[in-house]
């Protein structure tokens, strides 16, 4: 209990010192961001505690806010995220949503990309239409959110590659 409590506590900060000291920054295309810290979400165990996910992705996203000034726009799109996980598991997972690791082994790899892709998509959909905030840019939204989704879910899809342990 008390190791898993320190994994999830070192995550949270090491995510956190990421996003906002190198990924930030990078503006690759003059717009395109990528917003890993979304690992967090995705990395937080499946049978775990909801309510305690969502207290987490709350404070996540309100101290990316503080420090990145978005004005509460990590927040309420990592909330949303949060809140949705477990229809979004259910969704790309099915039967073995309860798998307390079913992004790591036991499912398919089309499912874990649905599961991912399905997360970063609706973060990203959420995220830019409350910073853009426009029904006139809709399609820079649109483009924004799809570039962004697909330039994070790579990093992703990667960083749980690198560190997948088979077994």
């Amino acid at each position: 209990m008390i190791q898993e409590t320190l994994k999830i506590t070192g995550q949270f900060i090491l995510l956190i010192v990421l996003q906002v000291l190198i990924f930030s920054n990078i503006n690759f295309l003059g717009y395109i961001n990528p917003y890993p810290y979304l690992l967090f979400v995705v990395l937080y165990r499946l049978d775990s505690s909801q309510t305690v996910l969502l207290f987490l992705g709350f404070f996540l996203g309100l101290f990316l806010d503080l420090m990145l000034q978005t004005a509460g726009a990590h927040t309420i799109a990592t909330l949303t995220v949060c809140f949705l996980r477990p229809a979004i598991s259910n969704f790309s997972f099915g039967v073995n949503a309860e798998n307390s690791h079913a992004l790591e082994y036991g499912t398919k790899r089309s499912s874990r990309m649905i599961f991912l892709a399905l997360l970063v998509f609706t973060h990203h959909l959420i995220y830019f239409s409350i910073t853009i905030f426009n029904w006139n840019a809709i399609s820079y939204i649109l483009s924004n959110t799809l570039y962004s989704s697909l330039f994070t879910l790579s990093i992703l899809w990667l960083t749980l590659s690198l560190f997948n342990v088979r077994r």
